[in-house]
């Protein structure tokens, strides 16, 4: 984590999952500059995904607003619609509701969490 919140955008060591979103970002935008200025919703504070992901996107000069699965759902809902990028982070299942996003919004998932599928 200390390494990470170095204002260098070097980052030797860092959890697999939040360096797998910010290839996917990278990936889907073209380069990681395109993150800056961003807005972003990054929904959970965990010491692996939550907290690493804010401090790399914020390398990148990315606006995160910080959520986690207690914000109360008028203002998580404000914030998710108006974010250019969406990141849920926190394991539950259907807290992010599709009408609340902007058009062309990128949306990643990386919760994880038990759904019993109906036979």
């Amino acid at each position: 984590m200390g390494s990470l919140a170095a204002k260098s955008q070097n980052h030797h060591f860092v959890s697999c999952t939040p360096l797998g979103v910010l290839r996917i970002l990278e990936e889907i935008l073209g380069s990681t500059d395109e993150l800056a200025f961003k807005k972003v919703a990054l929904i959970g504070r965990s010491n692996i995904v939550g907290m690493p992901l804010n401090l790399l996107l914020n390398k990148y000069d990315a606006f995160v607003r910080l959520c986690f699965s207690k914000t109360p759902i008028e203002e998580l809902q404000a914030i998710v619609e108006e974010s250019d990028i969406v990141i849920a982070a926190c394991g539950v299942p259907g807290l992010v509701r599709a009408h609340w996003l902007k058009p062309e919004a990128i949306v990643v998932d990386v919760g994880t969490n038990y759904v019993k599928v109906p036979e």
